[in-house]
């Protein structure tokens, strides 16, 4: 609708002094870094890594958006639990058989109940919404993930 569209009158967050913005990106830098070294590091052997993409959306949040809500440390790690939690019941869910339910929808249902369980407890962290996706959708994806 156009009121969604203009934000019903709502402004995005105030634009940033040079010196905010260089804290930011050395920060973002320096946090990717780290994390692209731990799992270069990690990968030696071949049984133990992770993917440091997930970490971007976050960390644009804990350094750009460090004052909103969604960027404080309880709703990071609140809704990453959460979402981890949805995913692995969801994952339970039988895909297979005569009374199994497509993987799509188990998928979808997962994202609905992460989405819906976030805002009922009011931890909203969007970027950890893609957990509960992922960890439904299979076995490969595990707490060591």
């Amino acid at each position: 609708s156009r009121r969604k569209w203009g934000g019903a009158k709502l402004h995005g967050p105030p634009r940033k002094l040079v010196i905010d913005c260089l804290f930011s990106g050395t920060g973002a830098f320096l946090t990717m870094l780290a994390l692209l070294k731990m799992n270069q590091s990690l990968q030696v052997d071949g049984r133990i890594g992770f993917d440091a993409g997930w970490y971007t959306s976050t960390l644009c949040i804990i350094f750009a958006l460090t004052p909103a809500s969604v960027g404080q440390p309880r709703h990071i790690f609140l809704a990453h639990l959460w979402n981890m939690l949805v995913g692995l019941a969801c994952r339970e869910i039988p895909t297979t058989g005569e009374y199994g339910l497509p993987l799509m929808w188990v998928q979808a249902l997962a994202v609905a109940l992460g989405i819906s369980g976030q805002a009922y407890i009011g931890n909203l962290h969007p970027p950890a919404t893609g957990l509960s996706m992922i960890f439904a959708s299979g076995p490969k994806w595990t707490w060591r993930t």
